[in-house]
């Protein structure tokens, strides 16, 4: 598809808002709104752990329902990579994971970074993965801290 810059930059903003919102369900948490960043029948799927696969909303619904039990978590879009033709595109992400599970004082926080590696097509006037593939590149593990604010001296 020949698009302008200024259509090309449309596209490329609806493919980011896309995964923001992904990653905003991902953390809220609501599986049914990661399962609605998909096509019907997209693929997720995990690099790391090869057996992970997960086909159709419904399926990846009831694997992010599961993923809960990891706790608090916090996703942050580091930067993204795309090349469009026509109505599908191929993207690279990269992005930081952090994990708090109950975000107690003194309990461990983990801290990944991810890689997702993504096939984005336009289904229903919307652009949606096609297929997710996560991978996880590094990790570290530290102590959480108090979550007040610091005292006002009166």
């Amino acid at each position: 598809m020949d698009v302008n810059d200024s259509e090309a930059l449309l596209h490329r903003l609806r493919i980011r808002e896309t995964a923001e919102r992904y990653f905003r369900h991902a953390d809220t948490p609501d599986p049914v709104g990661v399962a609605d960043c998909f096509t019907k029948n997209g693929v997720f799927r995990s690099a790391t752990q090869t057996e992970m696969r997960l086909t159709g909303r419904a399926e990846i619904a009831d694997g992010f329902d599961a993923f809960r039990r990891w706790g608090r978590t916090s996703h942050m879009l580091a930067n993204m990579h795309l090349v469009l033709d026509g109505h599908s595109a191929k993207g690279s992400m990269l992005g930081v994971s952090f994990v708090a599970g109950a975000a107690r004082e003194g309990d461990p926080i983990r801290v990944r970074g991810l890689r997702y590696l993504d096939t984005w097509v336009v289904e229903d006037g919307e652009w949606l993965l096609a297929e997710r593939v996560h991978e996880a590149l590094w990790q570290f593990e530290a102590t959480q801290m108090h979550l007040r604010l610091p005292d006002i001296a009166g």
